[in-house]
């Protein structure tokens, strides 16, 4: 019992340890050497759910207000958060009050590094924790609409709507959570870009002037358009109809599927964050590329098998750490403690050993709790001994207890009632009637339950004392010795979680470099100049379905080489696929992989940007077109000389000459940027296109190479430079089924609009038509000049039918007449 107390003033000071922690940290955050206008002169505000993170930030001096869409988020490193962190080193900080106390801990510790080493003196940031239902997601995406809400008397509401949807990513929900919270914040304190004390006066306010993308310096942007367009991932509902029905999906034919030659679900969860978020950082890409070269080295495949089967059951331990430093281990969690592979290093060794020592595997097969070894406390083993001989001891006291009572009874038994201890029960008497008939010398009267009255005697008081709460002891031993082993785990928890970490680190490393030496991928040469210079270059996907599959080089990035390529080729030659392949390139070296080629110099990328896929939904209020077009704005308001821009047929979804200038508008913005022109990569049918980009040595005409024998046509799916003048719809047509009818109309209306003639119905001359339209015409002109009355309509109705009956033209005739 004394034990029992102890832990539970324990575990009180604990927790009021850790809230005067939690409120020692918000007092330090909010109390700050702070004016109300250095307060809010850069306010960040970060919404994380669901392993992601989205930020939004207002910095009051330029009067901006920067976003940062949803990047998947490791929760117990925080990369993305240190880096937005000590990025925007701002002096207010918005978060919601249901963040985990891992994140308040994360924040502490950057600022006290920034207090330390960047800053000097410089005071942490002014942190406001605001309630949840202020991060409602409705609430935050009115909040936003409003921000786009119509400036001047011509604009209408639906044009703030319709801007609103070009400039944000609605389906970015951490995102939009922290842009409508920043938004509010900013307008309930009065903050502006401008004079306080006159927005004050105003009913109406505009907040910031710019609206624009956050960039972090060390991520590749990629948006979910360009994630989806080159196949990085694609999900596919579950085979299992049980799996399915619940919305399972699994991993499709996608990029990181080949990719994924990961031994443990750590190992791949940890691959596809390394998916999610291509970075720029040339320290960590540069250790990656040399410990896949290392392991890819065909004289280290026997170690590879090595680690591959030492890898098989790595698995994450953080959140069991996080059980066991507040005691809420589940009975499983040990076992998978325990399992966690040794073959590394001496601490996990150490670490499984201590835990097999001490409790009893091979009891979670038959009971819930955990159970210490024998062997491990010679007290706790003599109580669970003696504890396994109770019925037996209590038997035989309740044996002699019958000869030394002064009644006679059929039965007697020894029980045990907590708090009370061991009594000595006997059934009721029938001529036992009030209380004074139970009392009996020798024998304390205690209650009566279930017909049976209890007493105490000397031989049970001598239980009492000797073996006592037996079975609370034996928990309470246990309970003590399972204190000691969780702190000594604790202790070398920091050192056991980073050598798994390291482990699962290993297991994706091993999986791209098996990867590339099955699949004969080569290293990139990473470098911060502009040359984009790829050797053999090959689209991994298609490689796998198709075989043998045409290399082709990939060169951009001077007035030689160009930077704006201009791809024009029959259909299914091949431009999309060249397109895409050199987006996969660029992204697989920005994930520190080896790439499919003979050689490629990458050179450090920002963004890579695209209008490749087309999405429609009815729940984003866009049509196909309007999102071709966002994306082209997108592309055009963030690519710098360091991106990349993929575009695939954009301005088929409107007539010709609108795709035309569209198409011509954007490339010949990039282009007036000189040598500072972002590389784009570009491929169409519209081959006006030629004619209007004006001469540049930067621009450069690209087209796939086709043979034509007789009536077939054979792709050699090999880019040069030229011009491809045809596209061959007809025969891409005909390879996939469309009958030879529609075939010979296709032929004789593309030669009819080359040379200008009026289109004719399959049957039809020239003449007849004309005949046929000045009846018409004739029959129209009558209609309007005729005088309906109710007794005339069915003349009119013969005459018509008459005239219609001349031409004896099935199309024109109508049962309605």
């Amino acid at each position: 019992m004394i034990l029992r107390l102890h832990v539970i003033c324990l575990a009180f000071c604990t927790i009021r340890q850790r809230i005067s922690q939690m409120s020692a940290f918000n007092e330090s955050s909010i109390q700050g050497d702070y004016s109300k206008d250095d307060e809010y002169r850069v306010v960040l505000c970060i919404c994380l759910s669901k392993r992601k993170i989205g930020a939004a930030c207002f910095d009051a001096e330029q009067g901006t207000i920067s976003y940062l869409n949803d990047i998947d988020e490791d929760m117990t490193e925080f990369t993305i958060l240190s880096n937005v962190l000590c990025q925007i080193q701002p002096t207010t900080l918005l978060l919601s009050s249901s963040v985990g106390e891992s994140v308040l801990r994360k924040v502490a510790e950057l600022q006290e590094f920034q207090q330390s080493y960047m800053d000097g003196g410089s005071p942490n940031p002014y942190t406001v924790k605001l309630p949840a239902r202020e991060f409602e997601l409705s609430l935050c995406k009115e909040v936003v609409i409003n921000l786009f809400a119509p400036s001047t008397a011509g604009e209408t509401v639906l044009d703030g709507q319709t801007r609103c949807l070009f400039a944000v990513d609605f389906d970015a929900t951490c995102m939009i959570r922290a842009l409508g919270v920043i938004i509010r914040h900013c307008n309930i304190n009065g903050i502006s870009s401008g004079d306080a004390s006159e927005m004050k006066n105003r009913a109406s306010h505009t907040l910031a002037y710019r609206i624009a993308p956050l960039e972090l310096y060390d991520i590749l942007s990629m948006d979910a358009c360009t994630f989806e367009a080159l196949q990085i991932f694609k999900s596919e509902h579950h085979p299992s109809v049980y799996k399915a029905g619940r919305g399972g999906t699994k991993e499709g034919f996608s990029l990181f599927a080949i990719c994924n030659r990961c031994m443990s679900k750590a190992g791949a969860f940890y691959l596809r964050r390394m998916f999610r978020q291509p970075i720029r950082n040339a320290g960590i890409l540069r250790d990656r590329l040399d410990a896949i070269q290392f392991l890819a080295d065909e004289r280290n495949v026997h170690l590879v098998n090595i680690l591959q089967k030492a890898l098989r059951h790595v698995r994450t331990i953080g959140g069991i750490f996080d059980r066991l430093r507040v005691s809420t281990m589940l009975t499983g969690d040990w076992a998978r403690l325990h399992t966690v592979p040794d073959h590394f290093v001496e601490e996990i060794r150490k670490l499984c050993r201590r835990i097999s020592t001490v409790i009893d595997l091979a009891s979670f097969r038959h009971q819930s709790h955990v159970r210490v070894r024998a062997g491990v406390d010679e007290e706790l083993d003599e109580k669970k001994n003696l504890y396994e001989r109770l019925p037996e001891l209590l038997t035989k006291v309740a044996e002699e207890e019958v000869n030394r009572l002064p009644f006679e009874t059929p039965e007697c038994t020894v029980v045990y009632a907590p708090m009370i201890g061991y009594l000595v029960a006997v059934p009721r008497r029938p001529e036992w009637l009030t209380v004074s008939d139970y009392e009996q010398p020798g024998m304390q009267f205690l209650f009566v339950s279930n017909d049976r009255v209890h007493y105490k005697t000397a031989s049970v008081e001598r239980l009492d004392l000797e073996l006592g709460d037996l079975r609370m002891d034996i928990a309470d031993r246990e309970l003590s010795i399972m204190l000691t082993l969780q702190n000594d785990i604790l202790e070398n928890a920091a050192s056991a979680l980073h050598l798994v970490n390291q482990a699962i680190i290993i297991d994706s490393l091993v999986a791209l470099a098996v990867t590339a030496r099955e699949l004969n991928w080569v290293r990139p040469e990473l470098h911060d100049g502009r040359l984009l210079d790829v050797a053999g270059g090959r689209h991994p996907l298609v490689e796998f379905r198709s075989s043998p599959f045409v290399n082709n080089p990939i060169q951009s990035g001077n007035a030689e080489l160009g930077l704006v390529h201009i791809i024009t080729a029959p259909n299914a030659s091949g431009k999309s696929v060249y397109v895409k392949q050199a987006g996969i390139i660029v992204f697989l070296a920005h994930i520190g992989s080896f790439v499919p080629a003979v050689s490629a110099k990458i050179p450090m990328t920002d963004r890579i940007l695209s209008r490749l896929h087309s999405i429609d939904s009815v729940f984003s209020g866009m049509s196909t077109f309007a999102c071709d077009l966002k994306q082209m704005a997108v592309a055009v308001n963030s690519a710098t000389c360091r991106s990349l821009v993929l575009i695939d047929e954009f301005g088929k979804g409107t007539s010709s000459e609108v795709g035309l200038s569209l198409l011509t508008s954007c490339l010949q913005y990039w282009l007036r940027n000189g040598d500072q022109c972002p590389h784009v990569f570009v491929s169409t049918h519209i081959h006006a296109l030629l004619d209007m980009l004006p001469r540049s040595p930067y621009v450069k005409f690209k087209t796939m190479k086709v043979m034509r024998r007789e009536s077939e046509l054979i792709y050699l799916y090999s880019i040069v430079e030229g011009y491809g003048l045809q596209s061959y719809a007809a025969y891409a047509a005909r390879k996939s089924g469309l009958p030879e009818e529609v075939i010979n109309r296709i032929h004789k209306v593309y030669q009819d609009q080359r040379q200008q003639k009026p289109l004719t119905r399959p049957g039809v001359s020239i003449e007849q038509m004309n005949l046929e339209y000045k009846e018409s015409e004739s029959l129209v002109k009558l209609f309007l000049d005729f005088e309906l009355l109710e007794d005339t309509v069915p003349a009119l109705i013969d005459f018509i039918r008459n005239k219609l009956l001349v031409f004896r033209s099935p199309h024109i005739m109508t049962t309605a007449l």
